[in-house]
């Protein structure tokens, strides 16, 4: 899976600050191509938890200096559903919080079909287990895996051995659930076990807001980190809060490096015609199974995405149109002055 962060120099900055001194590098979440897998539902778990923001997030910008600034003076405060944390740019403060992420993402909108279920709030305990013997390990090793739990090795073998859907879950969240240092993108961790299971099974409905608070906690607090996850949602958060000034710089990312297809899910075949299914290296299936009713649902979860991205394509179409009319314009009207 190929990188794309930006690194930049860190020449002038507090000299104390450890993040700063590692001159790091800001990671950027991706946009799901969903054309690529509505077909096969396999993304249906994400949609069903509620976090179905993470898929369609709309941004092309990352201010990189204030993300640095912010998560290098970070304070936090609370606990659980109440998290929040603070950090500084250009001297002042600027508090993020479960429902900013919430608004910014379009995440954590309700677990389908069970309107009064609230969301979970984990933590390390649960996503790093120290044992990893007890049933409920085993559990959640037979949920994601086809090789059995006295078998599984916590290694690269071991994430071969994922099953399909885990495997595309998967390659979304090292960019967007579960994001990784630069260079470590197909690194495998016990963390993404856990939040995998939750996901799949449907077992512990795990509030993504409070999973970026955790993962932004733990780049501050480690010496060892290189770079900073959720660039967009920390840029969208500071432009959004009024912390970001004019003469800061913007980088813009093209659009084929912020999108995640199927290409970039190594090793499964996505079949080309009904019944639509995935296929891994050793001819292990994923076809997605639902209840007649969840599958009216889902249906008509999926026709209003797609009535909506088509939308936005036609919205956008139109002022492309536009540009190039007004441009075409102007043109002519060159022509008509030079010729006068």
């Amino acid at each position: 899976m190929d990188t794309w962060v930006y690194t930049f120099p860190t020449s002038g900055r507090d000299p104390t600050s450890i993040i700063h001194e590692k001159n790091p590098s800001v990671s950027i979440e991706k946009k799901v191509k969903m054309e690529d897998f509505e077909d096969y539902d396999v993304m249906d778990p994400i949609y069903r938890m509620g976090w179905g923001g993470i898929l369609e997030f709309e941004s092309d910008i990352c201010y990189t200096q204030p993300v640095i600034d912010w998560i290098s003076t970070l304070q936090r405060h609370g606990d659980g559903a109440s998290l929040a944390l603070t950090g500084i740019v250009s001297g002042k403060q600027y508090t993020l919080t479960h429902d900013k992420i919430r608004q910014m993402f379009g995440v954590d909108t309700g677990i389908r079909g069970e309107p009064g279920r609230a969301y979970e709030y984990p933590d390390e305990s649960y996503l790093e287990p120290s044992n990893l013997e007890t049933q409920d390990w085993i559990d959640r090793l037979q949920e994601l895996f086809f090789l059995p739990p006295d078998t599984f090795k916590y290694t690269s073998s071991g994430k071969a051995d994922l099953k399909p859907q885990a495997k595309v879950l998967w390659g979304v969240g090292v960019w967007n659930i579960f994001p990784r240092e630069a260079g470590y993108e197909s690194k495998f961790r016990v963390r993404d076990i856990s939040i995998l299971y939750g996901l799949i099974s449907g077992r512990v409905a795990i509030s993504y807001a409070h999973l970026v608070m955790l993962n932004l906690w733990a780049t501050y607090e480690s010496a060892y980190r290189s770079s900073i996850p959720h660039g967009y949602l920390l840029s969208t958060f500071l432009h959004n809060e009024g912390a970001i000034d004019m003469d800061m710089e913007a980088h813009r990312i093209n659009i084929e490096l912020r999108t995640l297809t199927q290409q970039d899910i190594p090793n499964l075949v996505f079949s080309l015609e009904p019944p639509f299914h995935i296929k891994d290296w050793q001819n292990r299936t994923f076809v997605a199974d639902f209840e007649p009713e969840e599958r009216q649902i889902v249906e008509r979860e999926k026709a209003e995405r797609v009535r909506r991205r088509d939308g936005v394509q036609e919205q956008e179409q139109e002022i492309l149109n536009l540009k190039k009319s007004d441009h075409l314009v102007e043109n002519a009207q060159l022509v008509f002055e030079a010729t006068r």
